[in-house]
Order: C-alpha cells, then structure tokens, then sequence
C-alpha cells in the first residue's frame, strides 16, 4: 500500500448515527456520552471550579472572566509526553531508524562547505527546504528507493504504514451534529446559569441523538475497499514475482444460518448464560423450535459472524491445508445485508501435485500452439504483397481479432485454406490431448465434477433439461423433486452422525439443496445485441432501435435488442420456466468427459463431465463443508522463469504473441498472473454499503 500512489489520501465516506443500534455505535456512543456529560456538569460548577457532579478523572476547563469560554491543557486532552511527534520532530525518522539514515559526508551547497548531512528524512534537512517535501510522494519514495533497505526493514514499513493511516484518521475524522430541533447558539454561560438540571440533561441527550461519527476505515465503505484492494494487489504482486507463489485458486464459503447444527448449540449455551435471561427465548426452544432459532441468529448476530469465521479458520487448517494444499491467501468476509448470507471469498496459493501436472500439461500446450502459429507466420510472410493485401501484415496483428484476420487472409489465398486447416487441425489435436491429462489431474487428485448422484427421476432436480433438447438430458418429470420438496427434507439441519446409514441420500439431498444453481436478479448480465428486420415479429420496435447498414452491396434494415445472460454461464434468460419451478435459463450442456477450453479472458477453464444442466461444478469435499461452498482452481502454465532461462527474452516474446494472436493469452505464464490477480482481488474487494446489522 505506502508503493501505491492511485489513492493519494483515505477520503471518508461512511456516516453512523451514534444512537443506531450497533455495537460500534453503542460504543463509540459510551465514550462521546461521558464527555460530553462530564463537560457539561464541570461548566455547571461555579468559580471555574468543578461542579459536585463532574467527574475528577476527566480533564477540567479554566474559565475566562465572564466565564464565557472554556479552556482545556492540550496534555490533559492529548497527552504527547515521553512520545516524539513524527511529524515535526527534527530527524524523526533518522533517529528511530539510524541504520536507514546513514550520514553521509558530502558538500553542503548552502553553507559551501563539506559537512556530514542525513538525507532522505522528511522532518530535517541541512538548511530550510524551499517547499514543503509531499508526505505521499515521501512514503513511496522510500518503498521504492533504490537501494531497497526500507522495503527490506523489518519493522520500518510497518510504523511508516501506521504513521500514515494515523495521520489520515486524525485528519479526517469529525464527529458531527444534526442542529435541527434544538438551538445550536447556546452559549456556556446559558449552559452554566441554566436552573432546571432536568431540562439541561434533556437537551444534552437530544444532542448525542443528533451526533454522527465519519468512518472510512469502516468495512463496507468504498474507501475501505479501495485501500483493500490495492493492499492485496501489493500481496499478491510480491508473493508472484519474488517467491515465485502464483494465484491458483478462489475459495467461496458461507454459512446457511438457519440450518447449522452446531450454531443451534452454540446459541442455545450462549443464551443459558445470560444475566438476567432474556424474555422471549429460551435455551431449550433454540435447539427444538425454528422460529426460535431463527430469532436467536437475527438477535446475537456477533455470534453468528464469529462462527462463521471460525468455521472458516478450521476449514483452513483441517481441509484447504492438509487435503488441497492450500499455504496462504487474501481473505475478505462478506457481512454485509445487502450481500445475502453471510461470507468469506479467499484467493489462495496452493502446493499441489495436482496442479504440477495440469502446469506441465498447459506448457506442452502452449508450446504446440505457438509452433502452430509460427508455421502459419510462415505462410503469411511469404505470401503477403501490401500492394494487394494493404499495410498491415496480418501476422502482425495482436488485438481480439487476430484469428479472423489471419483466417480472413488465407481464405482469399492460394493454398491459404491449407495452411489454416494445419493450424486449426494442430491446435485442435493438442487441446484434446491436454484436455485428457489435466481432466485425469482433476477428477483422481480431487474429483472434479458436475454430476449429480441421486437416483433419477426421483432425486433429481425440476426443471429437467427440456430447454437443452440437444443435450439429450432427461426432461422434467413429476416425480422429480420441488424447491418445496428439497427444503422439506431438511438434510441440512441434520448432522453427520445422524445420517452414517443414510450417506448415499445425504449426498444427492446436499447436491439439491447446495449444489445446484437457481437464478436470481443478481445473475443477470444484460447485452445489447443486433438481428435483422423481420416485418412479421418486429413491426412494433421503437424506430430508435432500428438503423440500416450496408451488407453485401445492399442496405438492409437491422434492430437493436437485448438479451439478458446469466453471469455464471448457466444460458440466456427465458420467457418462463414450464415446471413452475421459476428456473429461467436452460442450464449448461452436457458434457460426457472433462475438456479444457478458455473463457472470455483467454484464461484456461477446466468443464467437467457433467449430467444434469443445473448443477454447480465442484470437488470431492463439497459435501463435507455443510452449507454453500465453492472451490474453483485456476489452471496456471506455471513455465515462465523456466523458458526464459532456456530460450531468452526474444523467443520468449514472440511465444507470448503467438498465444495472444490464438486467444490463448491466459496461457502465457504472466499475462495469466495478472489476468487473475486483477479480477480476483478487485471481485473480493467490490465493496458494498456496510450493514448495521452486522
């Protein structure tokens, strides 16, 4: 973060009112409240003296003649006393950290002569600086300097950050109040000679009331996830290039609040032990009655968000650990309202042997693909005339069209069709071959799929896959199971040592509940697409949504319209869903055996095999974790350093063009780093308005 100057400062952007009830607010508004009442009863006292009320441990004012106006020592307010202010404090810096500040004897061109001097510290300097030094342009220099020795300090990044961040809080941080309902020209000797003590303790609470407390380091608020991001882009960054530990995978669990076995029990002991009890629950309802349970999670939210990031730390350590190889990661909670149920999103590095052999099989790959691509280079340079064919070599174009200009070129070209017809012929042999080994890699380390278990028809899920004729995946049937039917099964509520007989139904019942993919408003993606007049079925199209263009030498008529996509790519938005079941995209195609293909970054995705068009692609453990979970690998050609070091930067270009001109960009060890690295850490770190309930 202090390399990163995208953000020069932390602007403020969350707004709490100090009465709502939170337990930030709740405690923010315990200590506002004793001041301003401690303030208050000390103004109240007469010859500037305390009143019998005011409290000793809080500072006291000094009054003036009239008492009119109260005085309070700065260190009674803020003691500075035994501490150095980083600040102002001359060479500050260079004495906390004198190994970082080393004098050096050199010439001092104010005084003209040699002298020993300390650069670099931004609190001192040999002679009056003619303008003040920028403190952000300051902090990154330092981060960056050349000689690397703040980076590399142990602790020096550390107080440099918190130096920052602390001078960033005091700057901007304001307690504010609402004036409306009350005078906000009352003086303190109004407030010192007021006679009825009720009337002044009621206008004291109707301003706390009215306070508000700026919070930009609150989580939630735009500010705080910019800094976030940028923070583990830095993480990220480092760990890629200096310890070699790329992005391989992004964990998603969540925690189905009203299910969790063991939250049941935990509230229930945590209610038992309240002084006095509350009211309207009682321990025993908690572990027997939903609606009991239901009002525990929404009143004792606190323990809610614990368990869940416990159950996260656990998971970590007893499965992404030992079982995936997960070593680290960046790990963002998700608590907010408007988010749904309560979250965790992590992108992770792993050491897997698996992912060593689906690396080893996308470099065979790429290398296939780039020698396919210098062949069909060949071709082109040796028939392309910029008299016949205009200025730009198509062998030269690296854009989102390369492959239909090099396409478009052979076409128009003797024996161009055969040359295009090796490419796509090699290409195609290779990602088949690669598409064997890493779906090997996958489904036996493990056990990737999209299959679901149950008996058909009657542990499957409506809709069947009636809107996939092609597919030829069995259509819906009655005695396939509703929504209704899977939440009243309630396998969920149920823990495991309950089910050992039952696992066979366990695991298709958590397939229907957790591992299936039901649209929602949040799911789609709306794009603006074109089709072709038609007098019978557009004649009521606004005429803004039409145009006209040339095509083949004759002007047709065209209508602009849109279509709305599910963004996790289960088909385009239906009119209805004949089932009832209110499912309104076909789901994904069958796949009878696991095939790599890449998505619309050029990245490699792995399709597993797959039978039924609603089910969420997934590993072995899914089941295990109990609620909503995911676990999504990011298959990397981990190759970089290693055909650098045999082949040289040249060659090493020109392979990473190669890859880019075949859609493959994701392929090439570094543009894949930063492809994921961008779009994992900033979908972590989207933000949204911070819940008060949480």
């Amino acid at each position: 973060p202090l390399q990163n100057d995208v953000i020069p400062s932390e602007t403020y952007e969350g707004v709490l009112p100090l009465n709502a009830s939170t337990e930030s607010a709740a405690g923010n508004a315990n200590i506002l409240a004793a001041q301003v009442n401690n303030i208050v009863q000390n103004i109240r006292g007469t010859g500037g003296q305390p009143g019998d009320n005011a409290n000793d441990n809080y500072p006291q004012p000094q009054f003036n003649a009239n008492q009119t106006t109260a005085t309070f020592q700065h260190n009674d307010v803020l003691p500075v006393d035994g501490f150095a202010d980083m600040n102002k404090t001359r060479y500050a810096w260079a004495r906390a950290f004198p190994s970082l500040f080393i004098p050096v004897y050199a010439f001092n061109r104010s005084a003209g002569r040699m002298e020993w001097m300390i650069f670099h510290d931004i609190t001192g300097w040999v002679a009056t600086r003619d303008k003040s030094v920028d403190k952000i342009q300051w902090y990154e220099f330092m981060m960056w300097r050349s000689d690397g020795r703040p980076a590399g300090h142990p602790t020096f990044s550390l107080v440099l950050y918190n130096h920052k961040v602390k001078n960033y809080l005091q700057g901007q941080g304001h307690y504010l109040v609402n004036t409306s309902d009350f005078d906000p020209t009352t003086t303190i000797n109004a407030i010192r000679t007021a006679t009825d003590e009720d009337a002044v303790k009621k206008q004291t609470q109707k301003l706390l009331e009215k306070a508000l407390v700026h919070s930009g380091n609150q989580p939630g608020t735009p500010a705080y996830m910019k800094s976030t991001y940028h923070e583990f882009c830095a993480l990220i960054f480092f760990k890629q290039y200096i310890h070699h530990l790329d992005l391989d995978v992004f964990l998603t669990g969540s925690l189905a609040e009203f299910h969790e076995y063991y939250l049941r029990v935990l509230l229930a002991k945590y209610v038992a032990q309240l002084s006095p009890p509350p009211p309207n629950l009682d321990p025993q309802s908690i572990l027997s009655n939903d609606d009991s349970f239901s009002l525990a999670v929404q009143t004792y939210k606190h323990i809610v968000t614990h368990y869940l990031a416990s159950k996260e730390e656990i998971w970590s350590a007893f499965m992404y650990g030992p079982v995936y190889g997960l070593i680290g990661g960046a790990l963002v909670n998700e608590f907010a309202k408007s988010r749904g149920a309560i979250h965790y999103h992590m992108v992770g590095q792993m050491r897997s042997p698996c992912l060593d052999e689906v690396a080893a099989a996308l470099k065979e790959f790429s290398l296939e693909i780039s020698n396919a691509m210098d062949d069909l280079h060949s071709f082109i340079e040796a028939n392309y005339d910029r008299t016949v064919h205009g200025e730009q070599n198509p062998a030269s174009c690296f854009s989102g069209e390369s492959l239909k200009v090099r396409e478009a070129f052979c076409n128009t070209t003797n024996g161009g069709d055969v040359a295009w017809k090796n490419y796509t012929d090699t290409v195609r042999t290779a990602q088949n071959i690669c598409s064997k080994e890493v779906a090997r890699a996958l489904e036996s380390h493990f056990g990737v799929h999209a299959m679901h278990t149950g008996n058909p028809p009657q542990d499957f899920l409506k809709p069947g896959g009636n809107a996939l004729p092609a597919s030829n995946y069995r259509g819906t049937e009655q005695e396939m199971q509703s929504s209704k039917d899977v939440r009243d099964r309630r396998e969920l509520k149920q823990p495991k040592f309950r089910r050992e007989t039952n696992l066979f139904e366990r695991s298709a019942n958590f397939c229907n509940h957790c591992g299936s993919h039901t649209c929602s408003g949040y799911c789609w993606k709306v794009t603006t697409r074109v089709r072709r007049f038609n007098e019978e079925t557009d004649s009521d199209v606004p005429a803004a949504k039409r145009f006209t263009r040339m095509k083949g030498g004759v002007e047709q008529e065209f209508v602009k319209y849109e279509e709305s996509d599910c963004r996790m790519h289960f088909g385009t938005k239906l009119l209805y869903d004949a089932s009832g079941e209110g499912n309104l995209t076909g789901g994904k195609p069958r796949n009878v055996k696991g095939e790599l293909v890449h998505d619309d970054n050029g990245l490699p995705k792995f399709n597993a095999i797959r039978n039924h068009p609603r089910i969420l692609q997934e590993t072995y453990g899914f089941n295990a974790y109990g609620a909503n979970n995911d676990y999504q690998f990011m298959l990397k050609c981990k190759c970089g350093y290693e055909l650098l070091e045999e082949f040289g930067v040249d060659w090493y270009e020109n392979y990473a063009n190669n890859l880019v001109a075949a859609g493959w960009i994701g392929l090439e060890h570094f543009n894949g780093n930063h492809i994921t690295k961008r779009y994992l850490t900033s979908y972590q770190c989207k933000g949204n308005e911070n819940s008060h309930d949480f």
